[in-house]
């Protein structure tokens, strides 16, 4: 992975020198890079997929290629050997969701940000709103979170129209929480419960039986 890392690095500053090469003739020079580094997503070794993930947040900040680019690539098919794994559903959500926060989402053909259609299209096509694994659910749920807290719930009451009831109702609980953009989903839970914890020990402290202990500010009664 470090190789395609190095790869990548080479191939934008080559490309960004060369005099006046516009995008629509420089993008398709990375097109078998990103279709590498996609497939790394899928990976059993995590080093393999964090170096995926990385290389594609490169070529995403580099003006010759661009999020909008990097996203038409993760959004493609997957292919068969990879449609029965979770994995690599969940990690192309996740990366979709770096980029709608990062790079913001456009409904319309201009901007720099990540097609809305595009991004609505995936989780879609892919079934993962419904899939039978919780991590590839909570992957889309935090991609829609990020999305609405940009362009609001209106675009994205057909999307919310192919959820449960019960599962709808959780996405609109997210979205008044207002977690768009914070990551979400199950391990923003996580932490939050670790930082309420934090601050519980602040606290009054307590023994053994559950009765408070005073503090070193006051006097025990004898």
């Amino acid at each position: 992975m470090l190789f395609h890392l190095t790869l990548v690095s080479h191939s934008i500053f080559h490309c960004s020198c060369s005099a006046k090469l516009p995008r629509s003739q420089c993008v398709p020079l990375f097109d078998p890079v990103m279709v590498q580094l996609v497939d790394k997503l899928a990976d059993g070794n995590a080093r393999l997929r964090e170096g995926g993930r990385k290389g594609l947040e490169l070529l995403a900040a580099s003006a010759v290629v661009g999020a909008q680019a990097v996203s038409g690539i993760v959004t493609r098919p997957l292919p068969p050997k990879q449609k029965t794994g979770w994995r690599p559903l969940a990690t192309r959500l996740e990366v979709l969701t770096m980029l709608a926060q990062t790079y913001g989402v456009q409904s319309g053909g201009s901007g720099s940000g990540v097609s809305l259609d595009m991004l609505l299209r995936f989780p879609k096509d892919t079934q993962a709103f419904a899939h039978s694994n919780k991590e590839v659910r909570d992957a889309a749920k935090d991609l829609i979170v990020a999305i609405q807290a940009q362009v609001g719930t209106a675009p994205l009451e057909p999307t919310l129209d192919l959820l449960r009831k019960n599962q709808k109702e959780e996405y609109l609980q997210a979205f008044e929480q207002g977690k768009g953009g914070k990551g979400g989903g199950s391990a923003g839970g996580a932490g939050a419960k670790e930082v309420r914890g934090e601050k519980a020990q602040h606290g009054p402290s307590h023994n053994a039986a559950g009765a408070k202990v005073p503090t070193s500010s006051h006097k025990v009664q004898q």
